[in-house]
């Protein structure tokens, strides 16, 4: 498992349920989708071998029927499904009601003829095999779901002036290629386009003016223009995982970027305007590419892992309108140099490029590509964020300036006060055998993450508790000594390490399937 897989669990696990698509069945409610009443008649199931239709045309029926009074379909021996008649394709409540829906798998073209003038809801959703459709007709409009999960389409071609592209209505078409259609619609549902991850040709998007949840996230091959200027709104992971898209000019219209907008995508320079009051959770993490990051006067409030991850980003400067700073923003920054602080802001301060709370009171940031090998923790910190330390940095050493009543260290290895819990062990800290000292109860997130010199490890009977991915990356970590009395040990806690065995617990212990490493059992005594 790498690094961003760790990150992930507790930097943005509370994205999880945004970043998990578009459900049709919670649009149901809102859609205006039409039941309708069609006759079908199958005659025969399609197993005659492949043949291209270079030219669409008909072979021999096989099954047949209506979709409206005055709309027929009808399937050859081949795969070819022909919709003709006149009006729109109606919508569908799902697909199952399509009624060509029973020979779903056997459609690998689809033409569908002159007269036709909308494609109705889930009219080809789950149609897995299809390969290409070419519409003869002028349409206004693609329903919702129109084309979801149709996971072999290549092409798709047509005429007309589209105006409306529905909910999720190409999402999942993975190998999507083309689609020979001028769109440039007024509006456009969530998740339409969503996992186009071969579509090049984004839509027009000069009279869209929102731009809803998701509807480009993982279209990595996609080119864009610059986001309309009239855009009111960009939604949660609108660009997400959009790898071709390199720049951005954000439109004075929007004055908050919402979650994972452009999480993981291909921006390499980024400047925040005025208008920007807040960025959401995750909004550019893992931008790999983003190393000219300019905060303009206006922002207020920057959430969680906003910039996580952005592993070419060397400086930022935080102005002085900024009042909150969540957790893990910057966190593993890899090239981060130097985290500053306009000096008239009075809510957070920098020393020696260390991100701090006003009067440096928390630790919220180390900047991780400074390239020094130790690190005092100055006396006045009495609290360090989950991440502030972790990442490929040079340290070997952590120290604790005199005074200090709330952390410790020993052997350069950080501890709160009398040893009570492991805060932090540098990746290159000399250690290979470590012993617990005595009173250590709990091994925090990430304690030891990637220390590659570490071998083995031994705790007393204290210990109660491992957080999650505490050895992650310890590849040389073979042999650690657990108590038995532990209660708790967290998700990934030593994942890729070389340890393996047989780990006994009393009875109310807790773990995770991924706490241990394939190679190790884990047996529960019951009284």
């Amino acid at each position: 498992m790498n690094k961003t897989k760790y990150a992930a669990i507790m930097l943005a696990a509370c994205l999880s349920a945004l970043l998990a698509g578009c459900n049709k069945a919670e649009e149901q409610s809102s859609s205006s989708a039409l039941t309708t009443t069609a006759t079908t008649t199958i005659t025969t199931v399609v197993t005659e071998p492949v043949q291209i239709h270079d030219n669409f045309e008909f072979s021999q029926e096989v099954s047949s029927g209506t979709v409206s009074s005055s709309i027929d379909w009808k399937i050859d021996e081949y795969g070819l499904l022909v919709i003709s008649g006149s009006g729109a394709v109606p919508d569908f409540s799902n697909a199952s009601d399509v009624p060509w829906s029973a020979v779903s798998d056997d459609i690998l073209y689809a033409k569908i003829e002159n007269g036709i003038t909308a494609i109705g809801s889930s009219a080809f959703c789950g149609c897995k095999n299809i390969r290409e459709i070419r519409i003869d007709s002028e349409i206004s409009s693609i329903g919702n779901y129109a084309f979801q999960n149709c996971e072999s389409l290549r092409i798709l071609s047509a005429n007309g002036d589209v105006a409306s592209i529905g909910i999720s209505s190409f999402e999942n078409c993975y190998t999507l290629e083309e689609i020979n259609i001028e769109l440039e619609p007024a509006s456009i549902g969530k998740c339409a386009f969503k996992n186009c991850i071969f579509l090049c040709k984004a839509p027009k998007l000069d009279k869209v003016t929102r731009i809803e949840d998701y509807t480009f996230s993982g279209c990595s091959s996609m080119q864009f223009d610059d986001i309309p200027l009239n855009a009111e709104y960009i939604g949660r992971g609108a660009f997400e995982n959009c790898k071709s898209l390199t720049t951005v000019t954000i439109p004075d219209s929007i004055t908050e970027i919402y979650e994972s907008v452009f999480a993981g995508s291909g921006l390499c320079k980024l400047e925040i305007p005025d208008n920007i009051t807040s960025i959401g959770i995750s909004a550019f993490a893992g931008c790999v590419s983003l190393e000219d990051l300019t905060l303009s006067d206006g922002l207020v409030n920057i959430e969680m892992a906003a910039f996580s991850g952005c592993s070419s980003l060397s400086n930022v400067t935080i102005p002085q309108s900024v009042e909150y700073i969540d957790s893990n923003v910057f966190a593993h920054c890899d090239s981060m140099v130097s985290i500053e602080v306009d000096e008239n802001n009075g809510y957070y301060e920098s020393i020696d490029g260390a991100l701090y709370t006003e009067s440096m009171r928390t630790l919220k940031q180390y900047p991780l590509g400074c390239g020094k090998t130790e690190f005092e923790l100055p006396s006045t910190v009495t609290a360090i964020e989950p991440g502030a330390l972790y990442g490929n940095s040079a340290l070997e050493n952590v120290t604790v300036a005199s005074g200090n009543w709330s952390y410790t260290a020993l052997d350069g290895i950080l501890y709160t006060a009398y040893y009570n819990e492991i805060t932090f062990c540098p990746p290159n800290n000399a250690i290979t055998d470590y012993s617990a000292p005595d009173g250590v109860s709990v091994v925090d997130i990430y304690a030891f993450y990637n220390c590659k010199n570490l071998k083995s490890a031994n705790f007393s009977n204290s210990l109660m508790q491992i957080n999650a991915c505490a050895f992650a990356d310890c590849t040389n970590l073979s042999q650690i000594i657990l108590p038995q009395n532990m209660t708790q040990i967290g998700k990934y806690a030593f994942d890729n390490t070389a340890i393996s065995g047989e780990f006994v617990f009393n009875e109310g212990f807790k773990y995770y399937d991924t706490s241990f490493n394939e190679n190790c059992t884990v047996t529960i005594l019951v009284p």
